[in-house]
């Protein structure tokens, strides 16, 4: 995980991210991540791998991001398309082990 996935173009924005790929363990084949569903008690296991969020400020970009982690893809980027000025990329392992791309509105790439 140590290459460049994608770039992305800041003006007057704050950028946070959120992630499973640094801190985490495996036992008897299931990944175990830092980041805990508070629905269920457990680290979440809904695929989502990393959550970049654009919002006015990085205190708004991180709090959003950590929650996108447990939300999953699909209410990530409904709920990023709902604020104002608030923009997010959900990266999600797919069963294949490829990763997938969800982008609100307003998420735009460098790459």
């Amino acid at each position: 995980y140590d290459d460049v996935y994608h770039v992305v173009d800041l003006k007057n924005k704050a950028l946070a991210t959120s992630g499973d790929y640094r801190n985490f363990f495996e036992m008897g084949g299931r990944r175990y991540t830092h980041i805990v569903d508070p629905h269920t008690g457990y680290p979440v296991a809904n695929g989502v791998v990393s959550v970049s969020v654009k919002a006015d400020n990085c205190t708004m970009a991180d709090g959003l991001a950590t929650a996108m982690m447990v939300m999953g893809a699909d209410k990530a980027v409904t709920l990023a398309n709902s604020l104002p000025d608030v923009s997010c990329l959900v990266v999600v392992q797919g069963a294949d082990g490829n990763l997938i791309d969800y982008k609100s509105n307003g998420f735009e790439l460098d790459d």
